[in-house]
This record gives C-alpha cells, sequence and structure tokens, in this order.
C-alpha cells in the first residue's frame, strides 16, 4: 500500500470516528433531554407535591472498555502507551497552562485507561501528531468502530428513541404502554 493510500485510509477512520462520537453525544444528549417526560409519562416519576424518597446507594458500574485486557495484544499495549506518551508530552499539566489542553490530557488518560487506541489516534489529530498505522493497528480500530456501531444501533431500538422520535402523542402513548406492560 502506497504512502497516500495510508494516510487517505488514516484519515477516513479518523473522520468516521469523529462522526461516531458525534451521533453518540447527540443520542446521550437526546436522551438527557427526554427521560424526565417519558419517564414522567410513565408513572415513574413521583408527584411533585410528594417528598421524594431517601436516594438509595448508587451501584458504581466499571467503564466498559474499547478493547478489553485479555483481548488486547502486547503489541497494541506497547502502541497505546507510546501513543500516550506523546500526547502527555505536550497536554500534561505540568507542561502547559492551557486549560484545552489540559482537557485532552485527562480525555487521553481516560483513553489510555480503557485501552482505546482510536480515542488516543483522534487526540493525536487534534494536536497534530504524525501518527503510522499497520495493519494490525487498522484491524483493532475497525474493531473499536464496530463496538461503538453496535453501541448505537443498540440506542436506536430502546424504548427513549422511539419515544423522542415519535411523530404524535398517540404514538407516544402506545410506547408508554408497551414499555409499562413489558416491565411488569
Amino acid at each position: 500500500m502506497s504512502d497516500k493510500l495510508r494516510k487517505l485510509q488514516i484519515q477516513k477512520i479518523l473522520q468516521e470516528y469523529s462522526f461516531l462520537r458525534i451521533d453518540g453525544e447527540y443520542k446521550e444528549t437526546l436522551k438527557e433531554e427526554h427521560i424526565g417526560d417519558f419517564l414522567k409519562q410513565a408513572g415513574i416519576h413521583n408527584d411533585e407535591n410528594k417528598q421524594e424518597p431517601e436516594p438509595k446507594p448508587v451501584e458504581f458500574k466499571r467503564e466498559e472498555k474499547a478493547i478489553e485486557d485479555d483481548e488486547i495484544s502486547k503489541y497494541s499495549k506497547l502502541k497505546i502507551r507510546n501513543v500516550y506518551r506523546e500526547i502527555v508530552k505536550i497536554t500534561h499539566p505540568d507542561k502547559t497552562d492551557s486549560e484545552e489542553l489540559n482537557e485532552i490530557y485527562i480525555k487521553a488518560k481516560k483513553a489510555k485507561e480503557k485501552n482505546d487506541l482510536l480515542e488516543l489516534y483522534f487526540i493525536c489529530g487534534q494536536l497534530h501528531i504524525d501518527i503510522d498505522l499497520d495493519k494490525l493497528d487498522i484491524k483493532s480500530l475497525n474493531k473499536i468502530i464496530e463496538k461503538k456501531k453496535e453501541a448505537l444501533i443498540q440506542f436506536e431500538k430502546s424504548y427513549i428513541w422511539a419515544w423522542a422520535n415519535a411523530k404524535s402523542d398517540k404514538e407516544r402513548d402506545t410506547l408508554v404502554e408497551k414499555f409499562n406492560k413489558n416491565r411488569k
């Protein structure tokens, strides 16, 4: 594969990931904006005049990794560490006073913890750090993209997605009835 073709392939992967990030943010915002109304219509929220019950302790859920530790090769672990180090050279709070770069540092740290090589490469693109991907990298990145697509498709199958995108109040009522019937 020529150098130009490989660079275009990298650019294509990063653009697709950028789109998926925006799509994920859109869907998360849609959920946040509509979940309260949906639950209220479903009769799950208490009446505003009643006192809210004491909240139960939250169970902390482990954040899902892009690639699980047992699925990642030593080569990819090394790549993640090296890419992360390149990002840290520019963004670490000890190296810069820039709030924006410090936020990128935090994102990079989270991406490293999640074995998210794609997010690290995306950050490299933001910082204009040259990256060189080989076939193994591309295979790993495509795997992460497929996992992200799967999660977004699953959300589109949810009641909240259907309710938020309903064309009429009648369609919303039908969805709430179905939701309540299925949760009993």
